[in-house]
């Protein structure tokens, strides 16, 4: 191992940094050999000591000793996975335990737990005969003397009962009710009964102990009677408990529910189905046959095409064909110069070939209006725009005006786009930001129609800062005067020492901001005090006159 080597005198650094001493060599190029802050020697990769992602197993086992013995146990041998350990209990017994529920004494003697089973079996004059069909249940004698599995839970609160003894009184409760109890039912609330009327028919226990039940056989002859009222005949079951098979008095076949039969409220679908057809020939279209919901219909439209449309719409004409709308937007593409190439991320969108030839998913509206752009050339020409300032763009940012750039000093930060256009960003790593750049104060004379105004500030580009301001599109910026300084805290201890002077003659902030509406409305003054304020910056030469427009640009 050569100590003067730069890997292991980084080694050594990161060691030290862990409170740590590299001592020697490991096992392989990963392990080192190091002397831990509790003293103990150790291998630890290299990789662990550098994150701090190691501890000491000595001191490890010394603890999981120290948890068995403050619970009063004693830690005899590892388990069957490195979470779980063999202990010897205070009741004598060994027993495999998870590590963090002998630390938090969340462990109980499987053993000593069995006895417990016994004495609460004796409590509800029950005794144990042997293991469950699961970890839950147990096989038990009850007071009655029949044996059942229990579960552990309902022995323990008494919540349980044998069921030769429930059969027994389902029996007697049959009998009560002139009827007979055959066998089980469809589920655990059920048995198979013979009525008075010698039919069978499967009937809950409850509704037998009451005597709230019926033979469905009667129930059917009363059916047939109830559909001979309505001027129908009862043809056989239908697809549910509550539906029914009628021959209808026009004729026609149908499902109908029982309670909608007994009281006439019905229709025929058949008929219903003549019904629509004649509405779809008032738009000049065609009933085809059902549809996958109940509330439409299939519809040949005028135009030749099939379309699923809801009865309630053919009915007033609030219908459109796709195939019709989907040619109008291939054509809206091609007068944008696009190519329609399939549907979009939603419904309101599709995706298109642009004329740059990129491809792109745009709103349809959007499409039809001419009121889109190529994200993929935006991105060229933030590209551009980074590689022109010394910055590499690395991928999206939180917000959609962010990116993701490469500083020229290394760094990685998110930058807004039009700040790095500008040429207006900072490293908020190397704090090279606007308080520590070179910056100027200015003097600014601005006019929009009759007003004009006075407006004191600093930046480390002015035209880019009057861009910032939301002035109106006919104002008029033109510069009077400039100071350099080597620092923007410089620069805002000068304008904020010229504020302090003439602070009663500024405008106010709630008036300007009529004018200036994103920023800048704080700093205004009347013309009357040019003198005044270009009496600061008199140690400086003048400068000449610039007219700028709105956007900051000369």
């Amino acid at each position: 191992m050569d100590w003067n080597s730069p890997t292991t005198k980084k080694h050594i650094t990161e060691a030290k940094a862990q409170g740590c001493e590299l001592i020697g060599s490991g096992r392989n190029a990963q392990y080192r050999t190091y002397r831990l802050s509790c003293g103990h020697e150790q291998e630890v990769t290299t990789s662990e000591i550098r994150k701090g992602n190691f501890r000491c197993q000595i001191c490890v086992y010394n603890r999981r000793q120290a948890e068995a013995k403050a619970q009063g146990c004693k830690l005899i041998n590892s388990g069957r996975t490195p979470s779980y350990r063999i202990y010897l209990l205070p009741c004598g017994h060994k027993q495999e335990i998870h590590i963090s529920q002998m630390s938090s004494g969340g462990f109980r003697c499987r053993t000593c737990l069995d006895k417990s089973y016994i004495q609460e079996a004796k409590k509800r004059g029950s005794e144990l005969l042997g293991p469950g069909s699961t970890r839950h249940h147990r096989l038990y004698r009850l007071v009655c003397g029949h044996e059942q599995l229990v579960t552990l839970h309902n022995m323990r609160k008494g919540d349980f009962s044998c069921r030769t003894c429930i059969d027994n009184r389902l029996k007697e409760e049959a009998e009560s009710q002139d009827c007979k109890l055959l066998g089980a039912g469809r589920n655990a609330s059920n048995r198979l009964y013979m009525l008075p009327c010698g039919h069978e028919v499967d009937i809950g226990t409850r509704h037998m102990r009451t005597g709230n039940f019926r033979c469905q056989n009667c129930f059917n002859e009363r059916l047939t009677l109830e559909a001979a009222a309505q001027g129908s005949i009862l043809l056989g079951p239908g697809s549910s408990a509550h539906h029914r098979t009628y021959r209808l008095q026009c004729g026609h076949e149908q499902q109908i529910r029982v309670v909608k039969m007994r009281h006439g409220r019905f229709q025929c679908q058949i008929c219903l189905d003549l019904k629509w057809a004649e509405e779809a020939q008032a738009y000049d279209c065609k009933l085809l046959g059902p549809a996958k919901d109940s509330r439409y219909r299939t519809y040949r439209l005028p135009c030749g095409h099939k379309k699923e449309i809801s009865t309630g719409g053919m009915r007033i004409g609030a219908f459109l064909c796709n195939i019709c709308f989907e040619s109008k937007i291939v054509e809206e593409a091609s007068s944008q110069g696009c190519v329609l190439l399939g549907p979009g991320k939603d419904n309101n969108s599709r995706n298109y070939r642009l004329s740059c030839g990129h491809e792109q998913s745009v709103r349809l509206e959007n499409i039809r209006n001419g009121i889109f752009r190529c994200n993929t050339c935006l991105d060229e020409k933030i590209q551009s725009e980074a590689r022109a300032q010394g910055c590499q763009v690395l991928g999206s940012a939180k917000h959609t005006a962010y990116r993701t750039y490469r500083l020229p000093c290394g760094h990685v930060q998110e930058v807004q786009v039009t700040h790095i256009r500008n040429g207006s960003f900072s490293c908020q790593v190397c704090e090279d930001w606007a308080f520590t750049q070179p910056s100027q104060a200015y003097l600014l004379h601005i006019k929009v129609g009759p007003d004009e105004w006075l407006k004191l500030g600093f930046a480390k580009n002015v035209d880019f800062r009057v861009s910032q301001y939301g002035l109106p599109s006919d104002a008029v910026v033109s510069i009077l005067k400039t100071k350099p300084f080597d620092t923007g805290k410089e620069a805002q201890a000068f304008e904020k020492s010229l504020h302090e002077k003439h602070q009663r003659k500024r405008l106010k902030a709630a008036e300007m901001a009529d004018f200036h509406s994103k920023s800048g409305q704080t700093e205004c003054y009347p013309v009357i005090m040019v003198d005044r304020l270009m009496a600061g910056f008199a140690d400086i030469t003048p400068n000449k006159t610039r007219f700028l427009n709105t956007t900051g640009k000369l």
